[in-house]
């Protein structure tokens, strides 16, 4: 199986976008306030998805299936998603303090996802 996963990038693609790998996404959004955010969850939930998957098959692209690869993958996306949140204001935060808070937390956050949930699942399959 492990061939199969080598040949086929869409099985990143597929571990990324499923219900393991953004349900944690999913409720940390639900529980920001809807003043604090501007964005809506709907508009999210659709998009977070997309996103974590088509993350998964470039970190895969990019740096391959060893275990280091997968929290390099976590952090270009946390990374990514930090430096777009901050420079589209998706969130109401009032000092530079909370913007840091948040963009250390959400790095972490995907690191996290990509280096242990979707690693173990891709290994599973």
């Amino acid at each position: 199986m492990k061939d199969l996963q080598q040949k086929s990038i869409l099985i990143p693609f597929i571990v990324g976008s499923s219900y393991l790998t953004f349900i944690s996404y999913f409720l940390s959004v639900q529980k920001i306030p809807s003043n604090v955010r501007n964005y809506s969850y709907e508009d999210y939930t659709l998009v977070a998805p997309l996103y974590l998957g088509v993350m998964a098959m470039i970190g895969r692209t990019l740096f391959g299936y060893n275990v280091w690869s997968y929290f390099l993958s976590g952090l270009l996306s946390g990374l990514i998603v930090a430096i777009y949140a901050r420079c589209t204001n998706s969130y109401n935060f009032d000092t530079k303090e909370e913007w840091n808070k948040y963009m250390l937390y959400i790095i972490l956050k995907h690191m996290f996802v990509h280096g242990i949930v979707i690693q173990l699942i891709e290994r599973v399959i």
